[in-house]
């Protein structure tokens, strides 16, 4: 009875939690390298150099497609079921990247509760920073 209960409870909550969590949202980083357009443009725009980079890409990872490709801009993707965008912009203190990925988990619930716990922020925060170092290492 008890446990019949508490199951029925952990569903509801589970349902109505559900549809309260947003469907859509968009995780955004940012940072600022200190390396010509041209040479932060090459690591981004072809996806064999994101290895270099990022560390979740292998020789086996499916690349984006790369919608629209800028190295004044940057560029923007698409990549299995995310959107996103990688954009420049000059400062006088460097390249400023801004990395966008944008989510829409629909009627999914369990991706609804699953975006609460997402690692996706420390991925894209670790991949500009190393994007940064690599960079910052390439001669001119």
């Amino acid at each position: 009875m008890y446990i019949r209960i508490a199951l029925i409870s952990l569903a509801t909550l589970f349902i109505i939690g559900g549809f309260m969590i947003p469907s859509k949202f968009t995780i955004r980083e940012s940072v600022l390298i200190n390396a010509p357009n041209e040479k932060v443009y090459e690591q981004i725009a072809d996806f064999a150099n994101w290895k270099n980079w990022l560390w979740i890409v292998d020789s086996t990872t499916q690349p984006p497609e790369i919608k629209k490709a800028s190295i004044t801009e940057g560029i923007v993707y698409a990549w299995y079921e995310e959107r996103g965008s990688i954009k420049f912009e000059n400062t006088d203190n460097g390249l400023l990247l801004v990395w966008s990925e944008h989510y829409d988990s629909g009627y999914n619930l369990f991706r609804r509760w699953l975006s609460l716990i997402s690692k996706k922020h420390n991925i894209l925060r670790d991949g500009l920073y190393d994007l940064k170092q690599y960079c910052e290492k390439i001669p001119i």
